[in-house]
């Protein structure tokens, strides 16, 4: 879930700084639904990719995708 509590402004901005080469490198998949959605929907970029909500099984699938 997307809330103001978890930190996502704060790896939103971490992110941002990093060097283009790394975020070219390693994208940042955001996966859910929250009162932020919106939000980080209407900041994401080439490197920022938001999906939505999965049910845990597919979840895990699509964690096992990553680096």
């Amino acid at each position: 879930m997307f809330a103001p509590e978890k930190g996502i402004e704060l790896l939103l901005g971490c992110f941002k700084l990093l060097p283009e080469e790394t975020k070219v490198d390693w994208p940042l998949v955001l996966i859910g639904d929250g009162v932020l959605k919106g939000d980080i929907v209407s900041r994401k970029s080439k490197h920022i990719v938001v999906k939505p909500f999965l049910q845990p099984e597919a979840l895990i699938e699509e964690l096992m995708q990553g680096g």
